[in-house]
């Protein structure tokens, strides 16, 4: 199962803000919006990934390229059994990060709240 957003508790906000040169997106699928972080006081998805191996969650990370070979999203992904996987996308561009939530509630993975009004 595909869950991308706000998975990480209140354990993010005592993560130190480390300056990237990068800007980073990540998709909120609650809101079905795009945030740039920080987000929950990460600055990046290796943050993230630092606090899950500090909770004893190891993530599978998978960088995907461009097409000029640019780095263009991060997903961490963490096995949470039954057979239940967690996704955290983050994004370099804004546009990557809408066009994926686009997608994804065109295929129904994100309920859009705007629809439900």
């Amino acid at each position: 199962m595909k869950i991308m957003g706000l998975i990480v508790g209140a354990g993010m906000f005592l993560l130190p803000a480390t300056s990237y040169a990068r800007e980073w997106i990540v998709e909120d699928v609650q809101a079905a919006t795009c945030e740039i972080l920080p987000w929950g006081g990460a600055t990046s998805p290796y943050d993230v990934e630092a606090q899950l191996r500090s909770e004893g969650t190891v993530p599978t990370i998978t960088e995907t390229n461009n097409p000029d070979g640019s780095l263009a999203t991060v997903t961490l992904t963490t096995d949470e059994g039954q057979n239940d996987t967690t996704e955290i996308e983050f994004f370099t561009s804004m546009d990557g990060c809408q066009d994926q939530l686009a997608s994804d509630i065109k295929d129904g993975i994100v309920t859009d709240p705007n629809s439900l009004r």
